[in-house]
């Protein structure tokens, strides 16, 4: 099963974040944040953890064959989209 729309966005999100950092600090951004300023390096850290959940986390539960429906969107007649819950 191969990456759909969510999970290439929110890796794009994070792809793009780093870039454009990388682009207005230039190089070494990411050791000077963390020496000056440890809470904001951490805040970022949690944040691109949170944002990756969703990419992992999903997948796994699939793998162990635990319950997804609350993920897996379905689409009902009328075209309203509404995860199936059981």
């Amino acid at each position: 099963m191969g990456w759909q729309g969510q999970e290439l966005l929110l890796a794009g999100t994070i792809a793009s974040g780093y870039g454009t950092l990388g682009a207005v600090y230039g190089k070494g951004w990411v050791r000077r944040m963390v020496h000056h300023e440890p809470v904001v390096a951490l805040s970022l850290l949690f944040a691109g953890i949170g944002l990756a959940m969703p990419l992992t986390i999903v997948p796994l539960r699939r793998a162990l064959g635990f319950n997804t429906n609350q993920y897996d969107a379905f689409q009902r007649k009328d075209g309203y989209v509404a995860p199936q819950y059981k």
